[in-house]
């Protein structure tokens, strides 16, 4: 920069430049980078817990399954068949006399305890497999 002065003073010539030098960044930079780090390892500890919960939740889950589809196979298989072949025994002796109605009623009451209990876990095995699908968003077919 020139500048011109009273004639007394001779006219001068100035130079000026500036520069940022980073002193005092690293004192300001570093909380915030600590914090920055911070925030990812609380991210990625949620994120880790959020797929630990959904694993035990799938898990839990396909147990529940599981173990109702082999109470519905025993139920198919086994109980409900020999109630109704019992039932069906208990009727022919009553018709015949040689069995009394409190038996034959509790051989019917019998058979459908089995049978409410059969539809019962049905139904908590297409719960657990409904609630697979909500958790996996894949489709169970």
């Amino acid at each position: 920069m020139w500048q011109h002065t009273s004639e007394q003073f001779r006219d001068y010539y100035m130079l000026s430049f500036s520069a940022r030098i980073p002193i005092y960044r690293r004192r300001k930079l570093n909380p915030e980078m600590n914090q920055a780090v911070e925030e990812l390892n609380r991210s990625r500890r949620e994120y880790e817990s959020q797929v630990q919960t959904a694993y035990f939740d799938v898990r839990n889950q396909y147990i529940a399954a599981d173990t109702a589809s082999q109470m519905l196979k025993i139920y198919r298989e086994g109980l409900i068949p020999q109630a109704l072949a019992t039932y069906q025994a208990g009727l022919a002796s009553y018709q015949t006399g040689t069995l009394n109605f409190e038996s034959l009623f509790s051989t019917f009451m019998d058979v459908l305890n089995f049978d409410g209990e059969y539809w019962k876990t049905l139904m908590e095995h297409e719960t657990a497999l409904a609630r697979i699908e909500q958790i996996t968003g894949v489709p169970l077919n």
